[in-house]
């Protein structure tokens, strides 16, 4: 039995300890964290919980190979499923109810803008056509057959050709289609206004197909499964182990030396943390990658972060939408320009707040990072509270019957994601999909070194939770193509 270390025990790292232990290796992840999870989380404070990540997860769709993928992992049960009829309330100078269902979502835009029927007409011929759209859960390209590569471009010719030329073109670009300001400004809620369009057409698309939803028990129920699942299968998991470095021995990786000065042997190294970190840390940038040195050289590759900010509350706010976004006129928190805000309750979820309380949780996207750069811990408070005063003014004005009924306040910062899970510019996600990043994929094999395979959302655009369980399963796929062994898991 060969042996095979784990960097992470973030969704990718434990992908691919599952997958490596269902092809006959030896396991071991080490993690520098106290528990597992990596970025997909939650924490407690008061009687509430605070879910860090999910918003939504793709993949939910029954026969889909992603679908299948989730399930292999065991991140949740079919019965978890949770589907809802809307995505979200948009309120402006009126309300906006963006429906799953494409002939309800049809009549609500034509209700809100007749004018603008023909382009409500196109949207929603794409969205139609882009609902049958699966995510690629199979092989990875580089292990693919002539066929399989054949079939695999027809596919994704038919998703751009149905995109057509709005393939190249930003989402605030894109919105200058309509001429209703409450169309412009939802599509432009669901997404960056500088990322191509097609990462929030697509997006829109799953949610009529059926591909995305929520997960009881949110990010910590998801990630927790998959722990439950590599450690029934034998695996070990050290948490409180961090690494210092990847043990290169002529060429090939050999093992691994813990912050103690440990040192552990290994046949293989799949390193699931940062990509930054592995590439400039445990490496000790002495590798150079022709596109992975453009992640952090060129122009257009542009992360983002998010100040979540999460309120529990001493009322029940279950008569509402799960998702509302605000629109409003424009105004700066902490160095950020805003016009919305998007408040997210919990009251379907009986465990994350106390009985008849609600636990709400909204946040500001930051764009710029450096704006938390070499902040003094004085700063660093005087910015949080800001934040936490604008929140909870928006809190009161939508939500009346929260007023002097907080009970708890919990903020993290880009700071924190960098701090705890080692997030490059304290990203949640990878680069924003950009033109510049759309064609951004990387087969996780880095030149000069042999026996390691990277894992983790930072090897495609965009990245998220789905891109992380692929990651993790595609690095044991390769792996056992070098051993010649027959991959046992979605193909």
């Amino acid at each position: 039995m060969k042996k095979i270390i784990i960097i992470g025990a973030g969704v990718a790292g434990l992908s691919a300890g599952i997958y490596a232990l269902k092809n006959g290796f030896g396991c071991e992840i080490y993690e520098q964290n106290t528990y597992s999870g990596g970025e997909c989380t939650a924490w407690y404070r008061k009687g509430y919980t605070i879910d860090g990540a999910i918003s939504w997860l793709t993949g939910i769709k029954k026969n889909t190979k992603i679908f299948d993928t989730w399930k292999e992992v065991g991140a949740f049960q079919t019965r978890d499923i949770v589907k809802s009829d809307i995505f979200a309330v948009i309120h402006g100078e009126t309300d906006l109810v963006w429906y799953r269902d494409l002939d309800k979502l049809k009549k609500e835009l034509l209700r809100v803008s007749p004018i603008d029927g023909e382009e409500i007409e196109r949207l929603i011929k794409m969205l139609g056509i882009l609902q049958h759209f699966e995510m690629p859960a199979g092989k990875p390209i580089d292990m693919m057959d002539y066929n399989e590569k054949k079939a695999f471009m027809n596919v994704m010719m038919r998703v751009f050709g149905t995109l057509g030329d709005i393939c190249a073109k930003t989402t605030e670009e894109y919105c200058t289609c309509f001429k209703s300001n409450l169309i412009k400004r939802a599509l432009l809620s669901f997404a960056f206004k500088d990322n191509l369009c097609q990462g929030v057409l697509i997006t829109l698309a799953s949610l009529a197909g059926g591909h995305i939803g929520w997960i009881k028990g949110g990010s910590k129920q998801l990630t927790d499964n998959m722990r439950k699942t590599f450690i029934g299968l034998g695996g070990k998991l050290f948490c409180k182990s961090r690494v210092q470095e990847i043990v290169i021995i002529d060429g090939t990786a050999q093992g691994i030396i813990l912050a103690n000065g440990r040192k552990l042997s290994a046949d293989y190294v799949i390193p699931a943390c940062d990509l930054y970190i592995t590439m400039k840390k445990l490496l000790k940038a002495q590798y150079r990658d022709s596109v992975l040195d453009d992640f952090y050289t060129q122009k257009g590759y542009h992360t983002s972060s998010i100040c979540q900010v999460t309120f529990g509350v001493n009322c029940d706010l279950s008569k509402y939408e799960n998702k509302n976004i605000f629109l409003f006129e424009q105004e700066e928190i902490a160095g950020e320009t805003i016009d919305s805000c998007c408040f997210t309750h919990y009251c379907d979820e009986k465990g994350f707040a106390p009985k008849g309380k609600s636990v709400v949780k909204t946040g500001l996207t930051v764009y710029d990072y450096r704006n938390w750069e070499d902040l003094s811990s004085e700063a660093y408070q005087r910015k949080k509270e800001e934040i936490r005063e604008a929140y909870q003014r928006m809190l009161y004005k939508f939500f009346p019957e929260t007023r002097n009924k907080i009970e708890m306040v919990d903020i993290t910062t880009p700071l924190t994601y960098e701090r705890f899970c080692g997030a490059y510019q304290g990203a949640y996600m990878a680069f924003m999909l950009t033109k510049e990043t759309n064609k951004v994929s990387h087969s996780g094999v880095i030149k000069g070194i042999s026996n390691m395979n990277l894992a983790g959302q930072w090897l495609s655009a965009l990245g998220g939770l789905p891109d992380a369980v692929i990651s993790g399963k595609n690095a044991v796929m390769r792996i056992c193509a070098q051993e010649h062994l027959q991959f046992q898991g979605v193909q």
